[in-house]
């Protein structure tokens, strides 16, 4: 039998799919969910989606939190990823403009969600979500420009962010 499965750490509805056994030990629910991310990215690609570069991000995403949402996830006492972190990323990650790759994102050991840009050594832009409303961020823009602070999370990707990745990718072209 075939049902729709919503995933309970899934961070939007775009995750749900069909699965076949609704398995309940531990195992059987980490199978599932490995099985979930690999059917969004094998869906995303076959269908050759303009939004799988999102779906790929919000995939990570959901792997993040599965495996970051414990205290100590890393083994050397790392702060546990909150769902609203997860939340907050997601909002972000869609309102990249798609003139921008896509960053990295990686879980911080302090409980927070990260994305990196990174060209080069002296061109790297980082933001931070924690779930607390902020995101936070540091950049290099060459080998004499730095910035750092944080800005509060609204319903669109602040103008200050927005111009960080500008002067990122402008700065790497013209000292290129």
């Amino acid at each position: 039998m075939t049902s729709l499965v919503q995933c309970d750490f899934c961070p939007s509805p775009y995750f749900g799919f069909p699965v076949t056994s609704p398995g309940v030990s531990d195992e059987s629910n980490k199978l599932r969910e490995q099985d979930r991310v690999t059917q969004i990215h094998e869906l995303s690609r076959a269908l050759e989606n303009p939004f799988s570069r999102i779906q790929d991000a919000q995939a990570k995403l959901a792997e993040i939190y599965r495996n970051c949402c414990q205290a100590n996830w890393d083994g050397r006492d790392a702060a546990p990823i909150p769902y609203a972190a997860i939340i907050e990323t997601e909002h972000l990650i869609v309102q990249i403009p798609e003139k921008y790759p896509m960053p990295d994102i990686i879980p911080e050991r302090t409980g927070e969600v990260g994305f990196e840009w990174y060209i080069d050594p002296y061109h790297v832009l980082l933001l931070s979500a924690a779930g607390d409303g902020y995101v936070y961020y540091a950049g290099l823009y060459g080998f004499k420009d730095a910035d750092h602070g944080s800005k509060p999370l609204t319903g669109k990707l602040n103008k200050k962010i927005l111009s960080l990745l500008d002067q990122l990718y402008e700065t790497a072209q013209s000292e290129a």
